[in-house]
């Protein structure tokens, strides 16, 4: 059965209004952010249907298959369905991100539109927040605990850092001639980050940057980029000097390395999060090398413990105890849930991606997944999971698929 044009419009344009639900409901509607995903994705499903179109796998999307049937399989045989069905069920979204674009590289170029119209939005909003935080404390004080974050930034900081690093990838895959728009665009991200002293995705944005300029080299080092240039420095300076939660937040009061490694160990919580998941890991006889702990629970209970029993400091062990923190690192986690075999897997599952997703784009991609996965555990947030779904559908639509439809059976639409 053929599509007629009139069909495909609407479809397209039901896409376009899903995605665009999808992603600007990410900080506010948990539930509008799922019936979203789920419509894009049955339309997705719906298409291929139509199309009759027969799927392929390639080894990537083999190894990819294997590893999340195996921490599937992991919580069926060997701890609780019941415990663990959320994270079940997120492995499986993350396993059918490929789906979204899958033979459709116009619903890709307009998805990555949308998704650039919608972190301007949330851009503005935030930059107009930022100025009345400064009017209101003369400074910028978004370090300090006893500044409502949320509030301020109406987005949870490390989540908008990732909403914009996706934003900078997105604009180096779309702008990648169009270079005034691009490096508009990049600076503005990275001076936004900055200003909320984000530091991963300030890193991140800095890496992006500095590899496109090397590309761009001709066009940057000419005379008609020289102002600009110029200006851009001068107002990140400026920014600089008033910017105090960037440098409380990166530990540059520091007056030398043994006192910034002072520092570090107690105003990070990873220090001490990460020093209890080893401890539990090397010294509880509950947990089992090959596989991990049992489930969840099992895990968080002795978490909870050695926070109990090896935080010293009084208010930080509170802490940590009434907002019951995780361990705050995908891959210990994966390590203390499914054990050696598990992580043995995803290292081995992301060697594969590096070797065959060889282009900056999907460089960028990978980091980008990698680097957030050190510092924070996105499978147990729906905005980290949806984030890292979106980075690894763009990963299978750029360059090397996953999985691909065989020409062959394809309808004529």
């Amino acid at each position: 059965m053929k599509l007629n044009k009139q069909s495909l419009f609407s479809i397209a344009n039901l896409r376009g209004l899903f995605s665009f639900v999808f992603l600007i409901s990410f900080p506010f509607s948990t539930a509008i952010n799922n019936i979203a995903f789920g419509l894009l994705m049955a339309i997705s499903t719906y298409l291929l249907i139509r199309k009759k179109s027969k799927l392929q796998f390639t080894s990537l999307g083999y190894i990819s298959i294997g590893v999340v049937v195996f921490l599937i399989s992991d919580i069926v045989f060997f701890g609780s369905i019941s415990q663990d069905i959320d994270n079940i069920l997120r492995y499986f979204v993350l396993l059918i991100s490929p789906m979204l674009f899958l033979g459709d590289k116009e619903f890709a170029v307009q998805f990555k539109k949308i998704y650039l119209f919608v972190y301007g939005i949330f851009f503005c909003i935030i930059l107009y927040n930022l100025f009345q935080h400064y009017l209101e404390f003369n400074q910028f004080v978004l370090h300090k605990s006893s500044v409502n974050v949320g509030k301020s930034l109406f987005f949870e900081r490390l989540y908008f850092g990732l909403f914009g690093t996706i934003a900078a990838i997105i604009t180096c895959s779309l702008f990648k001639k169009a270079y005034m728009i691009k490096y508009i665009i990049l600076i503005s991200i990275l001076l936004i980050d900055f200003m909320i002293a984000t530091r991963l995705a300030f890193f991140m944005l800095i890496l992006i940057i500095v590899s496109q300029v090397i590309i761009d080299s001709k066009f940057i080092f000419s005379k008609k980029i020289l102002l600009p240039a110029v200006l851009l420095i001068i107002v990140f300076v400026s920014l600089a000097s008033v910017n105090n939660g960037f440098k409380k937040r990166f530990f540059f009061q520091s007056t030398s390395f043994d006192d910034f490694v002072e520092n570090f160990k107690i105003n990070e919580p990873r220090y001490a999060i990460w020093k209890c998941a080893r401890l539990i890991s090397f010294e509880n006889s509950d947990f089992d090398k090959t596989l991990g702990f049992s489930g969840n629970p099992e895990l968080f209970s002795n978490l909870f413990q050695c926070y109990e029993e090896h935080v010293y400091i009084k208010e930080k062990r509170a802490w940590f105890l009434r907002d019951k923190l995780n361990t705050h690192n995908q891959f210990i986690h994966i390590f203390l849930l499914h054990g050696l075999i598990g992580l043995t897997l995803i290292i081995f599952m992301f060697t594969t991606f590096f070797v065959y997703k060889k282009d900056l784009i999907s460089i960028y991609l990978l980091l980008t997944i990698i680097m957030f996965g050190m510092i924070e555990i996105f499978i147990f947030r729906q905005i980290g999971m949806y984030l890292i779904f979106i980075c690894f559908s763009l990963l299978s639509n750029n360059g090397t698929s996953i999985l691909h439809q065989s020409n062959n059976n394809l309808k004529e639409i």
